[in-house]
């Protein structure tokens, strides 16, 4: 038989914990929650390379695939728009020395990033100089198709342009 002291105690624990669960999922449903990544480009990673890398953003937490191992990390807010991000945790799978030195820039460009800068589709990780560490491309939108997407709204401003100066 539980005390009342026990029992209120006990109740006082799981209410906490269920204020912590909800205020969690309720902080990171208001940000940037399940977008998914592709890298576009990354400092000291091969082009060919870096479509192969995956980011996942689900509130303040960062998950993904680094070239060889799996990842996790938190970003934490810093001071004057700042972030560091932090407990970066890898899989430990054995890979050969390309996807290595991909995965060991990827690890640097991580820890060096002080800045998070987003634009429609694009979401870069910056180092404290504001230059580019990581570029990456919101996942299921192509290079290409972002591209013709560019040239078609080009190609209208020209034609919308034309028809203009043919009335004046």
């Amino acid at each position: 038989m539980m005390n009342r002291k026990g029992g209120s105690q006990s109740a006082t624990l799981v209410l906490a914990f269920l204020v912590l669960l909800f205020g969690s999922i309720q902080s990171s449903a208001s940000g940037p929650t399940g977008s998914s990544w592709m890298l576009e480009k990354g400092r000291d990673i091969a082009p060919s390379r870096a479509r192969k890398l995956k980011l996942r953003v689900q509130g303040v937490n960062l998950s993904g695939y680094a070239g060889c191992n799996n990842f996790t990390a938190g970003v934490q807010d810093g001071s004057s728009n700042r972030v560091v991000i932090k407990q970066i945790s890898l899989t430990r799978k054995l890979c050969d020395d390309k996807r290595n030195d991909v995965e060991a820039a990827f690890l640097r460009a991580l820890d060096k990033t002080a800045f998070l800068e987003k634009h429609r589709n694009t979401l870069t990780f910056l180092s404290e100089q504001r230059e580019a560490l990581l570029v990456w491309q919101r996942a299921g939108i192509s290079t290409a198709r972002a591209a013709r997407r560019k040239a078609a709204v080009r190609s209208q401003r020209r034609n919308q342009s034309r028809s203009v100066q043919c009335w004046t």
